[in-house]
């Protein structure tokens, strides 16, 4: 159903599977549509009908291939309520959409892309476990939570980044965010705190930037990562990573303005190069430890830059801690 320049409204009823694709596409004058019975589907794509505030396919179970919803600037709710898996790409983003509901939705085999989406302001998925492809949360200015209480997996990687109002995130089960040359990353978020992963074992490349309200963070069951970049944080005091015992690839922590601590106890091998460098507050006797504790293990990469910390405090080891000189740290922070 495309380029109708008259067609207002439409009710295909009795159609219960299609073999190819169901598109709705660039028309102009279209507000709303519904396919009542339709359980099954190869492809699924809405995009650019400019006056379309809502549809609906309250039957439908299964699409083969992909979901487009996208580009349809006044779309404000869609429902598909017995949804339970999509074979390929899901990509939601439209400028009005404040909710959309996908309450049987358990497996994505493709990239799931919530993006672009300027109403925005919260969604749910209760039942997705899994993400084949990347999990995407990006760019919807009004975001002010999500829920994936059930996910377990983003196998193509996860990124939660650009979203204006959004404070805090949770993703209790997920164990796995990416594989080799993925990447899991937390950034620009301006309004964010803090988020929780609390078990994470495995992910690619880790990188948390430019956040601008969070203070801490932790991963406090991730054991391993490609490469980890931890940059441009204004206000961020201390992370953790309590378990991490190598990094494949570069370890980055730079330009971190008010980190004064960090926790890498475990850690005893990284494979490219470890910067440490322009933490104006970071004590550098920290930094030396780590480096200390990495060749110990014999699990130095191939380069060293850890200038541009603070060399004034001084640190000792307590019950086997590496600790800063709390008198010396208060000097420095007056």
């Amino acid at each position: 159903v495309s380029t109708n320049t008259v067609l207002t409204s439409f009710t295909l009823p009795g159609i219960t599977s299609v073999g190819g694709d169901v598109v709705v596409r660039d028309n102009v004058a279209l507000t709303s549509f519904t396919l009542p019975d339709l359980a099954s589907v190869s492809g699924l794509r809405v995009d650019l009908n400019t006056a379309l505030t809502s549809f609906e396919f309250p039957a439908l179970i299964s699409v083969n291939s992909y979901v487009l919803v996208r580009q349809n600037p006044a779309l404000t709710l869609f429902s598909l309520p017995l949804l339970e898996g999509v074979s390929g790409d899901l990509q939601l983003s439209s400028s009005a959409l404040t909710s959309f509901v996908l309450p049987e939705l358990t497996l994505v085999e493709g990239d799931f892309e919530v993006s672009q989406n300027s109403m925005l302001t919260a969604f749910v998925l209760p039942k997705l476990a899994t993400v084949v492809g990347a999990l995407s949360v990006s760019g919807n200015p009004v975001l002010a939570s999500f829920g994936l209480p059930e996910l377990t997996s983003a196998d193509g990687g996860l990124g939660v980044g650009g979203n204006a109002t959004l404070t805090a995130f949770a993703l209790p089960k997920l164990t796995l965010a990416g594989t080799l040359a993925d990447t899991l990353a937390v950034s620009d978020n301006p309004a964010l705190t803090s988020f929780s992963l609390p078990v994470l074992t495995t992910a690619a490349n880790l990188g948390v930037g430019r956040n601008a309200l969070l203070t801490s963070f932790d991963f406090p069951a991730l054991t391993s990562v490609s490469s980890l970049i931890v940059s441009k944080n204004k206000v961020l005091t201390s992370f953790s990573l309590p378990v991490l015992t190598s990094v494949g690839g570069d370890l980055e922590v730079s330009t971190n303005a008010a980190l004064t601590s960090f926790t890498l106890p475990e850690l005893t091998s990284f494979g490219g190069v470890l910067k440490f460098f322009k933490n104006a507050f970071l004590p550098q006797c920290l930094v030396d430890a780590l480096v200390a504790q990495l060749q110990a293990a014999g699990g130095i990469g191939a380069y060293i830059d850890t200038a541009g910390n603070n060399e004034a405090c001084t640190c000792e080891e307590v019950d086997g801690e590496v600790v800063v000189d709390v008198v010396q740290r208060e000097r420095d922070l007056m």
